[in-house]
């Protein structure tokens, strides 16, 4: 059956693909581009920075100087739209403006009826403000002569959105089998077959007219859930796997109570005879219960269909209609708590993901599949799955660049999120986190206003009462200060300071002992190196009749500590071809801490002459 896209999508309000990325590729930021990735909508300004420390640190005179900070205060105003990167820094409210008016769209009734809540992002449902023309054959339907649940008038909903489509394929269906009731999987069958004809009417009429779907007078219940599943890998582009899964399609259903009472029903589809003994059934039910747990309700629908069959570039996505998952995952590819880890992230997505911003999509979503990590196999801790971000220090810092989604750069929605929850987990009690995280997803769902930043939700919701000191936020607030914006001990200042006999640097890299033509703008050094040593190499030109040595002082910080390594060198000047440079050595070949690092070098005059930042990768 041959399925073209003979039209890309442009806007499909009603789904949004979350893709659980599982390689990153390294990307170094430069001198040119790090000063666009500095926000100042979150920022001290640069007046209330305190002094630089002092260089020698142990001397009686300067013991207790402060020490450098940049720090966020996110309740300096009770503006929200305050605290909006600058327009010159970052995408500010207007890039914002799709996914706020999508929130405002949202609904978050609880499920009622057969247990399937009507999000307001479906045509038709409470308080989506669409309704769409319901023919006679619609409304004829066996189960919508009655009283309807929630559940029954989405669909409705749907079937309204597909006649506006695709008018000849809605009334087709009306006198398919699947439609004379209606059951688990109907919804998301029409919101898929929706999907499709708003790209290509074609391709959703040769669905539905397949020989293997055609014979016994059309799409019957079963195959109704073969097709609720076709979305994403017919987006992605993947249309010969529609077709197969036409002919070839298997399925694996059960039938489950949530936490809540809520029924549930799993449906898996496959390319091939359904594995009644795989694990994958046992994960979803179980994450699925887990995810319901943690967010202190029931799953925003009752039907979760799940196609197992490679996907680009992803080990699992989630389109608010079905969710994808490796073929690896049936088999021995992955480990058991890989494959936990990721299908409770795409149920994750039920809640998180159309209208809120990626790192808190990702980043909440990465938070569950731990959490359901750790509830499944009895850890003690919830654990990070990610490599540290390489490319931005904050999600602030993120969300100024606002990388194109899919890109390298946007992977760091999911390690920045997931460490910003993951250290709020391990700084509260478990009731006081719980509490917050819902309390969040509470706020960002309700949001009235155009433009305001998801951000302040996070603070009001784990810190409402946070003083407006910056020197008084407690555990959580210095958490969420380093985490989404910015609160580490660095000195920003310009390195203009001059070395005697050289002068001014003109530039600065990171090298490798172990190759020593390997120099780096931020390097990323894997803690797995046996051999750490490393030296900031900082050059100069038009020198004359350098010194034979030089005096400087090296200070290094690390995100999540106090100042370490701080000494005073003597570094040998070495000159050839015209260049003049200097070593400065960062101390022993111990394994360094994971994260962030960053490194200053001063004159004896304490100016800075130098600075290189690298990150630590596991």
């Amino acid at each position: 059956m041959p399925i073209t896209n003979s039209r890309r999508i442009v806007t499909w309000t009603a789904v949004a693909l979350a893709a659980v990325a599982i390689a990153a590729v390294p990307l170094l930021m430069t001198a040119g581009n790090a000063a666009a990735h500095q926000p100042d909508g979150l920022r001290m300004s640069l007046a209330e920075v305190s002094e630089p420390p002092c260089p020698y640190g142990h001397d009686a005179g300067c013991a207790n100087a402060p020490l450098p900070l940049t720090a966020v205060n996110p309740y300096r105003s009770a503006d929200p739209h305050a605290l909006l990167p600058d327009a010159g820094a970052g995408p500010g409210p207007a890039a914002q403006a799709a996914s706020i008016a999508y929130l405002r769209r949202q609904h978050s009734a609880p499920p009622t009826g057969d247990g399937l809540a009507a999000p307001g992002d479906e045509p038709g449902a409470p308080g989506s403000g669409v309704n769409y023309a319901i023919t006679p054959e619609i409304a004829g339907l066996p189960w919508a002569k009655d009283g309807q649940t929630a559940s029954e008038k989405a669909t409705l909903g749907w079937l309204g959105l597909l006649q506006e489509y695709n008018p000849g394929l809605a009334s087709a269906l009306t006198g398919m089998p699947f439609l004379q009731d209606h059951t688990p999987g109907d919804r998301q069958a029409i919101a898929t077959l929706a999907l499709v004809s708003y790209l290509s009417t074609d391709d959703a009429n040769a669905i539905v007219n397949a020989p293997s779907f055609a014979d016994g007078g059309g799409v019957d219940n079963s195959e109704a859930k073969i097709i609720a599943v076709m979305g994403i890998p017919y987006v992605s582009g993947n249309t010969a796997l529609i077709a197969l899964l036409t002919e070839y399609g298997t399925l694996e259903e059960q039938s489950a109570a949530g936490q809540y009472g809520n029924p549930l029903h799993f449906a898996i589809v496959r390319l091939a005879v359904s594995r009644q003994n795989s694990e994958l059934m046992q994960t979803a039910t179980s994450a699925t219960r887990h995810a319901e747990t943690l967010m202190g309700q029931a799953l925003p629908t009752g039907f979760v269909g799940i196609l197992v069959a490679n996907g680009p570039g992803a080990a699992g996505a989630n389109n608010g209609v079905s969710i994808q998952v490796d073929a690896g995952f049936d088999g021995t590819s992955y480990s058991a708590r890989a494959r936990q880890r990721t299908v409770a992230h795409e149920i994750g997505h039920y809640w998180w993901g159309i209208g809120h911003e990626d790192w808190l999509a990702e980043g909440a979503a990465e938070y569950i599949g731990a959490y359901s990590v750790r509830s499944r196999f009895g850890d003690n801790d919830v654990s990070t799955s990610n490599w540290p971000c390489p490319y931005y220090r904050t999600i602030e810092h993120l969300r100024a660049d606002a990388p194109q989604y899919g890109s390298a750069g946007s992977l760091c929605n999911y390690s920045l999120g997931e460490k910003l929850f993951l250290s709020l987990d391990r700084g509260m009690t478990t009731s006081a986190f719980n509490a917050a995280f819902r309390s969040l997803y509470r706020l960002v769902s309700t949001y009235e206003q155009d433009g305001v930043d998801q951000g302040l939700s996070l603070m009001r919701a784990f810190c409402p009462g946070c003083s407006g000191s910056l020197r008084d936020l407690g555990n959580i607030g210095n958490t969420l200060a380093r985490r989404y914006g910015e609160k580490v001990f660095t000195d920003r200042r310009p390195a203009n300071g001059a070395v005697p006999g050289l002068g001014r640097a003109q530039s600065v890299a990171l090298v490798d002992y172990s190759i020593a033509n390997r120099q780096y703008g931020v390097a990323q050094v894997p803690a797995s190196s046996p051999d750490q040593r490393r030296w900031v190499r900082v050059n100069f030109s038009g020198v004359s009749n350098p010194p034979a040595k030089v005096t400087v002082i090296v200070q290094q910080y690390h995100e999540d500590r106090e100042p370490y390594a701080i000494w005073r060198q003597e570094s040998t000047v070495y000159s050839r071809d015209g260049r003049t440079w200097f070593n400065a050595y960062l101390g022993s070949p111990y394994r360094r801490a994971a994260g962030h690092h960053w490194v200053y070098i001063y004159n004896e005059s304490r100016q800075k002459i130098a600075a290189v930042e690298y990150q630590v990768l596991p």
